[in-house]
């Protein structure tokens, strides 16, 4: 009997010993938290009643400046904004479409219109002696291709009749057969590359005889002979870049 007292005794001691390494451990993070928060410009505020209850007390002080708002305070009703109005906004008042000048001013045509001005036909002509075909001189000045080609053959003419120099080079001519009851042409490198250009461009065949003033049955009869069926668009493309090396060659 006498061992087992001396082994609860000896329980007890180790046990007590425990507790007092434990608020030794305990007493030391307390001092250690003490000298912490002095450092930083705190003054804990630590109590003790007698029994195993130690309080720490800290004032941490008005977190935010002076004159900001506390984020935690309720919401000022006053600042709150007000709910939106219930009434429909007016309908944004409806612009109505330009009338007469005021429309054609809108939408400009898709082409110049009117007699050729002076400065349009100076730029032809120059377009002209620099190689420039019908198709391209029609873009440069916005009028549509038929026009065009009408024009530049009549001022083409005129400035034949108003040339008095020495003849001009003659350039190499491919005569085409025509067919029966139609009147020959004598198609020039310069001619043929202006049907292909116009074509290419878009003008239609008839409007194109038209311009050119030859019969829409000898122009279509040329443009075959030009472009076989079966022809591709790069055989095309091959075909009006030797005509435009021809006609260079023979300016």
């Amino acid at each position: 009997m006498g061992s087992e007292v001396i082994d609860r005794i000896e329980a007890q001691e180790i046990a007590l010993q425990r507790r007092v390494q434990a608020r030794a451990a305990v007493l030391e993070a307390l001092r250690r938290f003490d000298v912490a928060a002095r450092d930083a410009g705190f003054e804990p505020d630590v109590t003790y009643d007698g029994s195993a209850a130690i309080r720490i007390g800290l004032d941490l002080g008005a977190l935010m400046p002076p004159g900001m708002p506390d984020v935690c305070a309720p919401p000022d009703v006053a600042a709150l904004p007000e709910p939106p109005s219930e009434v429909a906004p007016e309908p944004a008042p409806q612009t109505r479409p330009a009338h007469g000048a005021e429309a054609r001013d809108a939408t400009p045509p898709a082409y110049a219109t009117g007699p050729w001005t002076a400065d349009e036909e100076r730029t032809a002509l120059r377009m002209l002696d620099r190689g420039k075909t019908g198709g391209q001189i029609a873009t440069r000045l916005n009028r549509p291709g038929p026009g065009t080609y009408k024009k530049l053959k009549a001022l083409q003419e005129r400035r034949a009749k108003a040339s008095v120099g020495p003849a001009a080079k003659s350039t190499a001519v491919i005569v085409a057969k025509p067919k029966a009851g139609d009147d020959p042409v004598t198609w020039t490198p310069a001619l043929d590359l202006e049907l292909c250009d116009a074509v290419f461009n878009g003008v239609h065949l008839v409007d194109l005889a038209v311009a050119m003033d030859i019969p829409d049955a000898v122009l279509s009869a040329r443009w075959r002979s030009l472009y076989l069926d079966g022809a591709t668009r790069s055989d095309q493309a091959a075909r009006i870049e030797a005509l435009r090396a021809e006609v260079a060659a023979h300016e």
